[in-house]
């Protein structure tokens, strides 16, 4: 047992990308204790969801997907905030395409940071009676550990989207930016060989006048933008935590 969470922590802590990460700890919990397949999610409390960043069923690694929190051992396992076992049950893993087996036996436990739950690791099998209380026992503990890499998952992820809407904003307002540019110095061009006099004075100063308050007011979204209050964020598993969770600030 002591070996095995030395090399789990070992794992936790090395270079490896996520997905390498949790299949080299599927792989050293299945030395452990039976298991078919194991899922690590991340808890959207107020839509009640569960948006699964690793999933790997019978050694296959499945795309992330988000589910709605309907499994009773899931539930009672983020709103009791406590490590949950269960023998004899029948339980489908919908999110898992053209699988028609029904898991029989299942362990779960919350992660749980800064006395908020964030998400959940689960690990399941089609067998039943195959958990006992000191597998439940091992899973409470390594979650603690995989609750911290899971935090800095989530800011890692969180900056990426944050670099890639920025990069997004800033190609946006260059186009923006380019075409007003050239609509104000026309717009000079042109006041300069008509008198004040001519009709068409007034109008060429207003035109190059909301030029310049459209050019000021691209400059001023560039500077004030903050993701976290965008839609963006709204709709991403990763900064709606990163929100929820403080740790931007």
């Amino acid at each position: 047992l002591i070996t095995s969470i030395k090399s789990i922590t070992s794992i936790l802590t090395s270079p490896f990308d996520f997905e390498n990460k949790y299949s080299q700890i599927y792989k050293e919990i299945s030395k452990l204790l039976p298991m078919d397949g194991m899922f690590l999610g991340l808890y959207l409390k107020e839509n009640s969801l569960l948006h699964l960043i690793f999933i790997m069923n019978e050694n296959q690694r499945f795309p992330e997907v988000t589910i709605p929190v309907e499994s009773r051992i899931e539930k009672e396992a983020l709103t009791k905030r406590r490590p949950v076992l269960k023998n004899n049950i029948k339980q489908s893993l919908n999110y898992l395409n053209n699988n028609h087996k029904v898991v029989r036996s299942t362990l779960a436990a919350p992660l749980i940071y800064r006395d908020q739950v964030i998400g959940l690791v689960s690990l399941q099998n089609y067998t039943s009676n195959v958990y006992l209380e000191t597998h439940l026992e091992f899973l409470s503990l390594i979650s603690g550990f995989i609750t911290l890499d899971v935090i800095n998952f989530i800011l890692t992820k969180a900056r990426e989207i944050e670099k890639n809407a920025l990069k997004q904003l800033q190609k946006v307002s260059h186009e923006l930016t380019q075409p007003l540019t050239g609509i104000t110095g026309y717009c000079n061009l042109i006041r300069e060989e008509i008198s004040k006099d001519d009709p068409f004075f007034r109008e060429i100063s207003d035109m190059e006048e909301q030029a310049l308050r459209l050019e000021k007011l691209i400059q001023k979204v560039q500077m004030t933008v903050h993701l976290n209050h965008s839609e963006i964020a709204k709709n991403n598993p990763y900064l709606n935590l990163l929100k929820i969770l403080q740790l931007d600030e």
